[in-house]
C-alpha cells in the first residue's frame, strides 16, 4: 500500500508461484502447520500428519476452489470431533450409573467389574479414534451459515443430547438388570444379560452417533471399514466370552438361552429409537443437529 498510496487499492496482478510460496514462508501459520504435521507422523498419526501438510499446499494455491475443500474438510473434521466426543461423554454415563447404583442402593450384585469395564473400553477407544474420524462428511455440510465466533466448540444443546443418550443406555440395561432378578435368574446370569444389553447399545450408539442427519438405515449401507473391525471384532469376542469356560469365569458370567440373548440385545437397540425421531424431527425442521 505504501507503494501505491494509501488511497488506492493493491494492484490485482496475479503474483507467481514463488512469490506466494515467499509469503506463505513467512507466515507462522506455515511453521505451525509443517511442525504439528511432522509432530503428527512422528507419534505414528500418519493420516493426520498428512493432511496437516497438505494445507501447506492448500494455503499455496490462490486457486478458490481449493480454500473451498479446505473449508469443507475443516468442517467434516470439525463434525467428527464433536461426534466422538458426544459418544464418548454418552457412553460413559451407563458405565458410571452401573458402577455405583448397585452399591448405592445395597443388597445388588454387582453388574461392571473391572474386566467388563476394560472390554469396554476396546470398543469405546477404537470408536473415537478411528470410526469418527474416518466418517464422510455430512450431505449438508457446505449448506450450513458459518459459526459464529464465540460460538462453543460443544454447546449445552449437544451435551443434553449426550447426556440423554447415555442415560437411555443405563435405563434400559437397569431394567433388564430388575428383570432378570426379578424373575429369579442369579447373579450371574442377571449380570451377563445386562453386559449383552450394554454392549449392544455401545455399539448402536455408535452407529446412530456416525451420522447425525441420516436414519440408522442408510448409516449402516455407508461404508466404513473401521466400523466392520470394531464391531466385528467386539461381536466376535462377546461370543468367545460366553463359550469359553475361562472367560466365563474370568467375567464372573454364566451361559444365557438363546431368547435371553436375543432379548437383551433387542433391548440394547431400543436405547437409539428416540434419538433416531428426534433426528427425523430436527431435518422435517430443516435443522441441524
Amino acid at each position: 500500500m505504501r507503494k501505491e498510496d494509501y488511497n488506492n487499492l493493491p494492484s490485482s496482478q496475479p503474483k507467481n508461484f514463488f512469490s506466494i510460496a515467499l509469503g506463505v514462508v513467512k507466515e507462522p501459520m506455515f511453521i505451525l502447520l509443517v511442525a504439528c504435521g511432522t509432530l503428527y507422523m512422528v507419534v505414528g498419526d500418519i493420516r493426520e500428519g498428512l493432511m496437516l501438510l497438505g494445507f501447506v499446499f492448500v494455503i499455496m494455491d490462490d486457486n478458490f476452489l481449493s480454500i473451498v475443500g479446505a473449508i469443507k474438510m475443516g468442517r467434516r473434521i470439525f463434525d467428527n470431533l464433536q461426534k466422538a466426543f458426544g459418544y464418548t461423554l454418552a457412553i460413559h454415563v451407563p458405565i458410571a450409573g452401573l458402577s455405583l447404583i448397585p452399591i448405592l442402593l445395597g443388597n445388588f450384585p454387582l453388574i461392571l467389574w473391572p474386566v467388563h469395564i476394560v472390554f469396554l473400553e476396546l470398543i469405546i477407544d477404537p470408536a473415537c479414534s478411528i470410526i469418527f474420524e474416518a466418517e464422510k462428511e455430512e450431505a449438508n455440510i457446505m449448506n450450513r451459515p458459518p459459526k459464529r465466533i464465540d460460538e462453543l466448540f460443544f454447546g449445552v444443546e449437544k451435551i443434553l443430547l449426550s447426556c440423554l443418550q447415555g442415560v437411555g443406555i443405563l435405563i434400559i440395561t437397569f431394567i433388564v438388570y430388575t428383570v432378570g432378578l426379578h424373575l429369579g435368574y442369579d447373579a450371574k446370569e442377571v449380570g451377563a444379560m445386562a453386559f449383552i444389553a450394554l454392549i449392544v447399545s455401545n455399539i448402536a450408539i455408535i452407529l446412530t452417533n456416525r451420522s447425525w442427519t441420516d436414519n440408522i438405515f442408510k448409516i449402516i449401507v455407508t461404508p466404513n471399514k473401521a466400523v466392520l473391525w470394531v464391531v466385528g471384532g467386539a461381536m466376535l469376542f462377546l461370543s468367545l466370552i460366553f463359550n469359553i469356560p475361562f472367560f466365563l469365569h474370568l467375567f464372573q458370567f454364566n451361559r444365557l438361552t438363546l431368547i435371553n440373548i436375543v432379548t437383551c440385545s433387542s433391548a440394547g437397540l431400543t436405547t437409539i429409537v428416540w434419538f433416531e425421531i428426534y433426528k427425523m424431527f430436527k431435518l422435517s425442521k430443516h435443522v441441524a443437529l
